[in-house]
């Protein structure tokens, strides 16, 4: 073995060589295959030479160690080199993977990244363990390997410190343990992409909030302050003062003496003011801006009270959050300031203004900057979540909330502004919302509402309380971006069902006083809808899914909504509810209009409606079906009547007699006889509704054993409203919260008279007080003697008199004429309420002045100053009225 034989050699065998091997009896050596070797020392050869001794080569070829190798006929094997390892099996040496290195020859494996740096890898090939980098999107953190990037953190790739994203401002916390925190920023402008803490050109500080002393803003960077880049913020303090002074001039106008062009036109400026800082709060949504609305945005944001518009922190020299809110807080009075001021010297001049009319402009100024006054105070709550964790405040990201001095100090003043403002503003307008229908029915405190025209007139009087509503709707607009400052899918969902809520509103109510302005509410709304539609796309959504969930609840809701109308309309069609809680019993020709007067006196006392024929003509096909409450002198002889009297005793409804003046008691042989005061076809009638003789018979006896109220028909409104408010709680029908009882007027602005000394005439008189003060909103007077005439002229600008049958012939009537036409100037309103009245002809006039109306104090003396009086009256065009026709008749003819 590991020998040859040559033919012509002298018979020894030769060795084989290094790098060959044979086995015995073989002619020729065999040549070690790759990855083997054979090797025949020097010394052999040598021997054989010499000596011709028979020595012997390698009998078979040794395999190469792992992590050696060698080609075909190779005396050694060679080495891997670094970066390389041969397994058993391999032909040859291998790069090591992606993710491994060798350090070392010879090596018969790689050695894994991870166990030198965990989550590290590698180029094929690797050499050191230098070269076990942290792939894109990680980065190296000694002690726990490559970790995640965080949001807001570029890590590219290996071993060295990432860096920040624009939009975003990172630090290093610990610098052996290399952790980071992360921060957003207001926008990608402010902070730049780069090393970390990289801010815009003239910023710093955290989440390079601030710029540096004597920089103000301009579109993300900070630039160095000029000589004059104070005078914006000096111009603002002098536009703000020719404001207050423009303003001052108002404090003289009286919006209720103005054409109904002027209010529209203040009204609609009104609206886009606040549409403008319905805008700024669109503007702090989650959404990133695009050109040109961008521009747009940050052109009005001066109206939500941004003071960096106007280069503030040249005036200050250092950008001081804290100081910046107080200059907010402090706008508001810096206007009342000058509007005090101007009210002050208005004092020494020809005309001073009114303590009322500066309220009024102090109010509107409220009314219009809510949104502005309630953004600015809500700003320090309106935290949004950083990377880390941690909450900043979204305008201002460098202060963390709840967390930092700063932020208690802001705190403390945003809870103190939101008092001052929007709570206040908002509980204030609340209140005297509510108080507002007793006062004007009551006629107690109509000059207090003087003051209230900001909130009031501006609408219709039905509609008088949508001015807080209004408010409510404003309050909504502020209150989503702080709500759902972390959920920005919901934010424009929200603020879209906000606008479109109250839009709906607005249509259904229709309650401006022009249509104009009713048109441009209704624009607005729509069109802002329209702005957070396209803005829509624009949103920062990492996270869809709340996009779907809100998605599927629309569409959920829009079914339920069509389903629950529809379940409704059954519900009410099978299971009607009770429309009435009292039904007024009556004779129409003795006691309809006190009636009419009873109803509108009761809704300012209870919210349950009251029964009154003529309001509900469709529905007298079921009067046996209500409630009888009131009795007047000829109610007894009445058919209808006793109808409806031996119904509700026969079903057990609670009747409430209201005696008149006049009314008389039957004994019980009248009751005996009622048959005979109605004919064969008025009994036949009853009869068709299961009415018979003897269930009247049985209730009128009823009725004569319950207590009764007494109404004073010629008693004092006062006198006559307690019997209404008695009524009421006889009937427990449910009590107004803020109800008011007429009082005695202060200084009325208009006077109602007419037939002083019969009953239903008084009554219209006391309805059309009643409708002219809900309807115009001052202070009405009913004038029942010439003392009162004389008392409350010289306020009043109106008399307004109602013509009924025998009104010239009422001494009483003609003493009030006499005192109004001859000591006053109030203009004369003739409306004719009774188509019994006749207008007098020549011999009236003649008789009239020859001897007056013959009554003392009325005699011939006073006939030529009556004749004149009632000339001047008659002469005036008069006004149609319906005193027995249906409430909405009535308010149509007062209006």
């Amino acid at each position: 073995e590991g020998t040859y034989k040559v033919e012509d050699d002298d018979g020894l065998c030769l060795p084989c060589a290094s790098g060959f091997s044979s086995s015995a009896g073989q002619a020729a050596c065999q040549i070690c295959p790759t990855n083997t070797f054979s090797q025949v020392p020097k010394t052999t050869m040598v021997q054989y030479q010499d000596t011709r001794k028979q020595l012997f080569g390698a009998a078979s070829c040794t395999p190469c160690p792992t992590g050696f190798v060698s080609t075909a006929g190779s005396p050694f094997c060679t080495a891997c080199a670094m970066g390389t390892a041969r397994a058993s099996g391999d032909d040859e040496c291998q790069l090591c993977a992606d993710g491994s290195y060798q350090n070392s020859t010879g090596a018969s494996e790689c050695l894994p990244c991870e166990v030198v740096l965990a989550g590290s890898s590698s180029l094929r090939g690797s050499r050191t363990q230098d070269e076990c980098k942290c792939g894109a999107g990680t980065f190296k953190r000694p002690g726990k390997g490559c970790v995640g990037c965080p949001q807001g953190i570029d890590c590219p790739g290996g071993n060295d410190m990432p860096l920040q994203q624009a939009g975003f401002w990172a630090e290093v916390v610990n610098e052996e343990s290399r952790e980071i925190s992360v921060f957003n920023c207001r926008n990608s402008l402010e902070c730049v992409n780069g090393a970390f803490g990289s801010c815009a050109l003239g910023r710093q500080n955290r989440a390079c909030n601030d710029c540096k002393d004597y920089h103000y803003k301009e579109t993300g960077v900070c630039k160095e302050c000029g000589e004059g880049d104070k005078m914006p913020f000096i111009g603002l303090a002098v536009c703000l003062v020719g404001l207050g002074i423009l303003l001052t001039v108002f404090l003289k106008v009286d919006l209720s003496k103005q054409r109904l062009s002027y209010l529209t036109v203040i009204m609609t400026g009104g609206q886009l003011i606040t549409a403008i800082q319905a805008l700024g709060a669109i503007r702090q949504l989650a959404i990133i801006w695009v050109e040109p609305v961008k521009s747009v945005m940050d052109a009005l944001s001066f109206i939500t009270l941004d003071i960096d518009v106007m280069k503030a922190t040249c005036f200050m020299q250092s950008d001081n959050v804290a100081v910046k809110f107080i200059m907010q807080m402090l706008a508001y009075p810096f206007l009342l300031t000058i509007l005090l001021v101007a009210y002050g010297l208005s004092q020494f001049s020809r005309e001073p203004v009114s303590m009322d009319s500066l309220w009024n402009l102090n109010g509107t100024i409220l009314f219009v900057l809510f949104i502005s006054l309630t953004l600015s105070m809500l700003m320090p709550l309106q935290c949004i979540l950083n990377p880390n964790g941690t909450s900043s405040v979204a305008a201002n990201p460098g202060i963390i909330c709840w967390d930092s001095g700063d932020h208690v100090v802001l705190t403390f003043l945003a809870v103190l502004g939101m008092l001052i403002y929007p709570v206040s503003i908002l509980s204030w307008s609340l209140w005297v919302t509510l108080k507002y229908p007793s006062r004007v029915a009551s006629g107690a405190g109509l000059t207090l509402n003087i003051r209230y025209r900001f909130l009031f007139g501006r609408f219709r009087p039905e509609r008088y309380y949508f001015g807080t509503l209004y408010l409510v709707r404003n309050l909504c607009v502020t209150l989503v971006p702080v709500l759902f400052s972390n959920i920005p899918a919901l934010q424009v969902v929200v603020m879209g069902a906000v606008l479109q809520v109250f839009a709906a509103i607005q249509a259904m109510l229709w309650p401006w006083r022009t249509t104009s302005s009713n048109v441009s509410d209704i624009s607005i709304s729509l069109f802002l809808v329209i702005v957070l539609l396209g803005a829509a796309p624009l949103l920062e959504i990492d996270d869809p899914t709340v996009l779907g969930v809100l998605v599927f609840v629309a569409i959920v809701c829009l079914f339920s909504a069509g389903l629950t109308v529809i379940l409704h309309a059954l519900y009410t069609r099978f299971l009607p509810p009770k429309g009435f809680g009292a039904f007024l019993c009556h004779h129409k020709a003795g006691a309809g209009i006190l009636c009419r007067y009873m109803k509108l006196a009761a809704i300012n006392h209870s919210s349950s409606n009251l029964f009154l024929d003529s309001d509900e003509l469709e529905s007298l096909d079921l009067i046996f079906d209500t409630v009888p409450t009131v009795r007047s002198p000829e109610l007894l002889h009445r058919m209808w009547c006793a109808g409806e009297i031996a119904t509700a005793h026969r079903n057990n409804v609670p009747i409430i007699p209201i005696l008149c003046d006049g009314f008389v008691f039957p004994d019980d042989e009248r009751i005996q006889a009622i048959h005979e005061v109605w004919t064969e076809e008025q009994k036949h009638t009853l009869m068709n509704f299961g009415i018979s003789m003897d269930m009247i018979k049985e209730a009128y006896r009823h009725i004569l054993q319950l207590p009764m109220l007494t109404m004073p028909r010629m008693g004092s409104v006062e006198e006559q409203e307690s019997v209404v408010v008695e009524m009421l709680n006889s009937c427990k029908l449910p009590k107004k919260a803020f109800s008011q009882k007429a009082m005695a007027s202060q200084k009325p602005r208009i006077l109602v008279t007419g037939a002083v000394a019969d009953a239903e005439a008084m009554s219209a008189c006391n309805v059309m007080q009643i409708l002219l003060q809900r309807e115009t909103q001052e202070e009405t007077k009913v004038v029942r003697s010439a003392a009162e005439a004389h008392q409350w002229s010289g306020n009043a600008v109106y008399i307004v008199v109602l013509f009924s049958k025998g009104l010239l012939r009422v001494p009483a009537f003609a003493e009030i004429l006499l005192a109004i036409v001859e000591s006053s100037n109030v203009e004369i309103v003739t409306v004719s309420a009774d188509t019994g009245f006749e207008f007098p002809g020549p011999d009236f006039y003649k008789e009239l002045e020859a001897n007056g109306l013959r009554e003392p104090g009325l005699g011939k003396e006073t006939g030529l100053r009556l004749s004149k009086a009632y000339r001047a009256l008659l002469s005036v065009l008069a006004l149609p009225l319906s005193p027995l026709g249906s409430e909405g008749l009535l308010t149509k003819q007062v209006s």
